[in-house]
This record gives C-alpha cells, sequence and structure tokens, in this order.
C-alpha cells in the first residue's frame, strides 16, 4: 500500500514524463527504453527521484500489459545502475574460491558473521554487485531462488 504522497509523487513523475513524450513527439506506451534513458538525461534530477520516475514509467507499463522499460540495460545505465550480461555467469577466481572455503559457516557468532561475509563476497565478486551498493543492502533487500542443476 503507497501513501498519498508516493501516490502523488508517481502521477507527477508520470505526468511530466508524458508532456516530456508530447513534446519531443516520442510515444509513452509503450515506451521505447531509449526513450526513457533520454528523458531521464533531459529532465535532470537527484538518483532517487530518477529511481521513482522509472518506477512511475514500470508501473503505467505493467499496468498495460507492456514489459517494462526501466528493466532495460540502457535505463539501468542511465540511472547509473550495473548493467549485467546474464548470458554466462561469472567465473569463481581462485582467491574468491579460497576466501568462501575460509570464511566460517557454523557456530555462534563465527558461523553468523561468516555467512554474511560468504553472502557479501558472493554479492560483490561472483554477482558483481557494486560496494556502494551493498554498503546499503538490509536483509529484506535480499531473497533466494533455488534451481536444480
Amino acid at each position: 500500500m503507497s501513501s498519498a504522497r508516493t501516490v502523488r509523487a508517481y502521477a507527477g513523475d508520470w505526468s511530466l514524463f508524458t508532456d516530456w513524450c508530447g513534446m519531443t513527439d516520442a510515444g509513452t506506451l509503450p515506451a521505447d527504453p531509449d526513450t526513457v534513458a533520454r528523458f531521464l538525461t533531459e529532465c535532470p534530477a537527484a538518483p532517487a527521484t530518477l529511481r521513482r520516475r522509472v518506477a512511475a514509467i514500470d508501473h503505467h507499463h505493467t499496468r498495460a500489459g507492456h514489459p517494462r522499460p526501466g528493466e532495460s540495460p540502457v535505463v539501468r545505465a542511465a540511472l547509473g545502475r550495473r548493467v549485467t550480461d546474464h548470458s554466462a555467469p561469472p567465473l569463481m577466481s581462485d582467491q574468491v574460491a579460497a576466501a568462501l572455503r575460509d570464511l566460517p559457516s557454523h557456530g555462534w557468532t563465527q558461523g553468523m558473521f561468516g555467512r554474511r561475509d560468504r553472502c557479501l563476497l558472493v554479492l560483490s565478486q561472483l554477482a558483481r554487485v557494486p560496494y556502494q551498493h551493498l554498503a546499503t543492502v538490509s536483509a529484506g533487500d535480499i531473497c533466494t531462488a533455488w534451481s536444480r542443476r
């Protein structure tokens, strides 16, 4: 459930985007990711505001049954987010493998902190999550997906 303030902010973001699209003869639904990236560049704002604008644009796309342009590499790059190539998994270096082996995984408190450090190591070195993003990660930001190989 969103607050009234958030709903107003999203409505204002969508209105700004549709007005900008009207001025530039760009389509709004579905919007091309390059259009969204250009909008972010031509209507600069604080990083949190840019992310909120993309969330508002993505919301309208989802509601209309269109793919979310905010998930495209060009928009992620415009937001300063990491763009990954999911076609090939990153290779684990010998140093990362050794660090994972050396970190404790059992016991109190060593195991608790060891598991946390393993998670951070995997996120930074294998998933290539930038350190500035890891610094703000909380437990609620992490979800797991299991796959059988």
